[in-house]
């Protein structure tokens, strides 16, 4: 942000903060390996951090995402699209595998809308 007022009240942003050295969540951070579009991939809930990024020949990307927290990796995971692949680790994949089975038995359309076929 570069500046903002309201009404004839100026504001200036504060500096740029910087993160102390003791402030480290590394023992926190959660890995996930995810087989995904690029689409899917830019669509992913933040916060989340992106360290490697494979493209694959079918034309989709290998990515490790990073997130802080069991409950974000958790949020992560059962915001994934049904497309995408999780590739490690293998528990994440039984919870998607969880989630993807009880949406399966969810219906998405109100039930007095009728079906085009």
């Amino acid at each position: 942000m570069v500046d903002a007022s309201l009404g004839r009240v100026a504001f200036d942003p504060p500096p740029d903060a910087e993160i102390p050295e003791w402030f480290d969540l590394a023992e926190f951070e959660r890995t996930v390996t995810l087989r995904l579009t690029r689409e899917q991939l830019a669509a992913l809930p933040r916060p989340h951090r992106v360290e490697r990024e494979d493209d694959l020949r079918d034309g989709h990307v290998q990515a490790d995402v990073v997130v802080i927290g069991e409950r974000r990796l958790d949020y992560l995971l059962v915001c994934l699209d049904p497309e995408v692949d999780v590739v490690s680790p293998g528990d994440a994949d039984a919870s998607v595998n969880t989630r993807r089975d009880c949406s399966r038995h969810t219906s998405h359309q109100a039930p007095d809308v009728p079906t085009v076929e």
